[in-house]
């Protein structure tokens, strides 16, 4: 009965509002000059890029990256610079050689799998976060990629469980994912459980207009005359 709503409902993608982290540590005692410059260009590149000068941000990062192209960090910072400006195909190639790196960062991993969730490739991001998340069980940003690539293949229920388990682990805001988590219900038509979950979102930020208008649609469905609480289902 509600699957019409879901074009209307709004998934907060980890992509859009959870950023990760990728900057280095201060040089250290006896660094060379080389790897001083590099550390130089990268605060440059924060810094023109915080003052909305993307496209020149863009390219002190493609400068860092050329010099170190097996640098994961370096790799990750241009990507996401790539990213942010829509070259995702350009974006994932630059990350790709890490993937397949056991070594590697789980950041980068995940920085290429937000990739592939943008690119519409959710089975790619999907395996990539399920590696990171064997690995390092407790990596909540692992988990929300996850549910989002599993919500986004219309697998419900095992979506809601990557959602579980990143808010078990989540460090931050939680609200992007107790949003998602609610979605998972909702399309699951446990709509009980979905509204419960966006009360509890709307009470630690009120502002959040998606959190408000997904609560909205929510009420609408549990007031339809199809649906029966007493089943928890649609009929």
């Amino acid at each position: 009965m509600h699957k019409t709503f879901k074009s209307c409902l709004l998934l907060t993608s980890g992509v859009a509002l959870i950023g990760l982290s990728a900057c280095q540590s201060a040089p250290k005692a006896g660094m060379s000059d080389a790897g001083a410059v590099d550390k130089a260009l990268m605060r440059a590149a924060d810094q023109v890029t915080a003052g909305g000068m993307t496209g020149e941000g863009l390219s002190l990062l493609e400068t860092v990256y050329k010099r170190n192209p097996q640098d994961p960090m370096a790799a990750m910072k241009y990507a996401g610079a790539l990213k942010s400006m829509n070259e995702l195909t350009k974006a994932g190639i630059i990350l790709e050689p890490f993937t397949k790196d056991v070594n590697a960062p789980a950041a980068v991993k995940l920085e290429y799998a937000s990739i592939q969730l943008e690119a519409g490739r959710y089975e790619i991001a999907e395996n990539i976060a399920r590696t990171v998340v064997k690995q390092n069980p407790t990596s909540g940003y692992g988990y929300h990629l996850l549910g989002t690539a599993l919500d986004a293949q219309g697998m419900y229920p095992q979506s809601e469980t990557a959602f579980r388990e990143a808010l078990k682990n989540w460090e931050g805001d939680p609200v992007p994912v107790m949003n998602n988590l609610a979605l998972s219900l909702m399309l699951q038509e446990k709509l009980e459980e979905a509204r419960d979950t966006l009360m509890q979102a709307k009470e630690a930020d009120p502002s959040r207009m998606e959190i408000e208008r997904n609560l909205r649609i929510v009420n609408t469905l549990m007031d339809t005359v199809a649906y029966k609480p007493s089943k928890g289902r649609a009929e």
